[in-house]
């Protein structure tokens, strides 16, 4: 086994619960699964075991609906009314667009105007998919004039029996000064024959002051970090000083490649230095397919991201991302392209806000074609709120009970956020295929972002999905989804959908 860090020089190719189905099925896992967890596995061993915590939702064959609120995060109450605050958010999505240019373009874009120095944490995705032909496309964050450094690459392809649809996200956290700013998120076409599609992308933001009891972090490895271990091995971290009690939102984000064959990576966030939780109550924990494809210049790419929130006390904080190779995967190199970790903390009563922890993992999968929550958390606001809604977690196959009495193999799947109604919001949806793969089928990490502006007074916010209608023949699943909601007082949010048809 090897653990290597490359340099940077590959850069044009190195590159979803309380409302369940009625009569059959609640949307959760088998109840021969649900009971005491197995002892903790080392990283990448057995790591595939889907478990539900004994408190969460009973299973098809019990026949009764779930623990009330069993799901359900009760966050903290109304802060102190307020006009303003000093976190500052932009949220805009875009059209459905094609790209076949190799150059880098604006697909969406929002504007944010701060009156004093600080940082700005963005967040962009969007569902990719290849139109003519396989195609690979990369990502960048804009801000006004610059591009940041660092690429992010999907491939995306129109086999059917290859992964067809994708979500590609990029995050990243750099300061930014006083003034109004255009941050954009930014498309090219890399690789292959095909038109690079991407549905509904997205951009958000959140501005972080420098000033106060306000702390930000991120640190960035520049190039490509490997590993043939079934070990969890720390790739990046970064630390900041909490100057009192208050909430921390970390975010790590890369992609995969392919430099000498398929494999199935794992990843996860270490919070602060104590041990690893196991994983089955560790919500950051993912893994990850990459396979060989027939491009040329390599084999498949695929992006990567975990956010979350915490409780922190006051001192260091440590935010660190860990990686290895799930045992039984193929035989390629497990190869993280520009790994990057951020992180930002406030003080919920400097920063005027309102905040939804990530609860422990749960499993969510469904068979039917209807918007049904995976995870939700309920506020109570004390005014017009701009709410930033951040999930992610990965697909991959369900293993029934014997007797379970729907189709179980390859499906599509889409992912929303939503307040108020299971159905969610059509502008946030994103589609995630499986497929088989001769090993347990595919595993697709995806996210989803938005800020969406409410009135005062008690909402839920949650994470809702649906097995789509082509094809219809799978059994959607979802594990170690996590959510996070920040609420800040505010009127609404300034949107941008560009008329870009390339």
């Amino acid at each position: 086994m090897r653990t290597q860090k490359i340099a940077r020089g590959r850069r044009a190719r190195p590159a979803l619960s309380l409302l369940l189905a009625l009569g059959l099925l609640v949307a959760l896992a088998p109840a021969g699964l649900a009971a005491a967890p197995p002892p903790p596995a080392a990283d990448g061993a057995d790591q595939d075991e889907l478990w539900v915590q004994p408190a969460g939702p009973l299973s098809w064959e019990a026949g009764a609906s779930a623990a009330p609120l069993a799901d359900v995060a009760t966050i903290t109450g109304p802060a102190a009314p307020a006009v303003s605050s000093p976190l500052v958010m932009c949220h805009a999505t875009g059209q459905d667009v094609s790209i076949t240019a190799g150059t880098l373009s604006t697909v969406v874009e929002c504007n944010v105007t701060t009156s004093q120095d600080g940082a700005v944490y963005v967040a962009a995705n969007a569902t990719a998919s290849a139109q003519g032909g396989d195609v690979e496309g990369t990502f960048r964050i804009g801000v006004d004039g610059a591009s940041w450094p660092y690429d992010r690459a999907v491939s995306v392809y129109t086999d059917p029996l290859k992964v067809r649809n994708k979500v590609a996200t990029i995050n990243g956290l750099q300061p930014l000064y006083a003034g109004s700013h255009t941050i954009r998120f930014e498309v090219r076409r890399s690789r292959g024959s095909g038109a690079l599609r991407l549905s509904l992308p997205s951009i958000t933001a959140i501005f972080i002051p420098n000033t106060g009891t306000f702390r930000t972090c991120n640190n960035a490895l520049d190039g490509a970090w490997t590993t043939t271990s079934n070990g969890s091995l720390e790739v990046v971290s970064c630390t900041l000083n909490a100057p009192t009690n208050g909430y921390l939102f970390f975010a790590v984000n890369g992609w995969f490649s392919n430099v000498d064959g398929y494999y199935q990576a794992f990843y996860r966030v270490q919070n602060d230095f104590g041990p690893l939780p196991p994983t089955t109550s560790d919500v950051t924990y993912r893994r990850q397919n990459v396979y060989n494809d027939s491009m040329g210049g390599g084999g498949s790419d695929d992006t990567f991201t975990v956010t979350g929130i915490r409780q922190v006390t006051a001192g260091t904080r440590a935010v660190t991302l860990r990686a290895g190779k799930w045992s039984g995967s193929g035989p390629g190199t497990v190869t993280l392209n520009d790994p990057n970790v951020m992180a930002f903390f406030f003080a919920p009563g400097e920063a005027n806000a309102q905040v939804c922890e990530d609860q422990p993992s749960e499993s969510w999968f469904t068979p039917f074609q209807y918007f049904s929550f995976a995870r939700r958390c309920d506020m109570n606001l004390a005014g017009p709120s701009q709410v930033f809604m951040s999930a992610d977690g990965y697909s991959g196959q369900y293993v029934p009970t014997p007797s379970y009495p729907y189709a179980v193999g390859p499906y599509e799947m889409g992912a929303r956020l939503g307040v108020d109604s299971v159905t969610g919001f059509a502008t946030t949806q994103r589609n995630i295929n499986v497929v088989e793969d001769g090993i347990d089928m595919s595993d697709m990490g995806f996210a989803n972002t938005t800020v969406h502006s409410v009135p005062g007074g008690n909402h839920w916010f949650y994470w809702s999905g649906a097995l789509n209608s082509d094809p219809n023949v799978g059994t959607a699943a979802v594990y170690r989804l996590g959510m996070s909601v920040i609420a800040i007082p505010g009127g609404s949010v300034r949107t941008f959908m560009p008329s870009i048809s390339k």
